[in-house]
């Protein structure tokens, strides 16, 4: 049976980290900033993200009212910060837009810890010792105080933070994965 546990945690975290963010929070991120009241105009529009329709304007996101107990949105610069409550915990996605020379590029910014686990354990070592390995880097990343992780879910192999710095909170953002979102109007 534990054997099993591992077998399923290892492959949830590389289905997770292939398709999306492992992370999610207690408190709606960043901790720091104030909840907006109204979306900036550089962030309202109509966007495909991966296929699918994204509607913004200054008080809803596809048609969701923002800061309700669900859909907690900040803004920072260039960066639109959307929390929407599932299961108790934020999942958190990050609009990012550049715009160089009147050319823009708006990107969907998310965190994934799940990679890095799984890629530093060796090929060459057999699937029990990656699974032993694997869940002492877990256990590991969840005891080391210096980090937000306090735990992991065991139904969707979310990693759990708590408690998030500034400077935490930062170094998430920089090793953040993306995704180019289209805007169609």
């Amino acid at each position: 049976m534990k054997k099993l546990n591992y077998v399923l945690l290892t492959l949830s975290i590389i289905l997770i980290s292939c398709t999306g963010s492992d992370v999610r929070f207690v408190k709606p991120q960043p901790e720091s900033l104030q909840e907006l009241s109204l979306i900036p105009t550089k962030f309202q529009g109509t966007f495909l993200i991966d296929n699918d329709t994204i509607v913004i304007t200054d008080y809803t996101i596809s048609g969701d009212t923002i800061n309700s107990s669900d859909l907690v949105v900040k803004s920072w610069g260039n960066y639109l910060f959307v929390n929407s409550l599932e299961k108790g915990v934020y999942k958190l996605g990050c609009g990012k837009l550049l715009n160089n020379w009147g050319n823009e590029e708006i990107f969907l910014e998310y965190f994934v810890v799940g990679d890095d686990l799984v890629n530093s354990i060796s090929d060459e070592l057999s699937i029990n010792e990656q699974e032993e390995l694997f869940y002492q880097k877990v256990n590991k990343l969840i005891s080391d105080k210096s980090n937000p992780i306090v735990s992991i879910d065991s139904t969707d192999y979310h990693f759990i933070c708590d408690n998030v710095s500034v400077n935490q909170f930062q170094e998430l953002l920089n090793n953040a994965k993306s995704i180019e979102v289209t805007r169609i109007k």
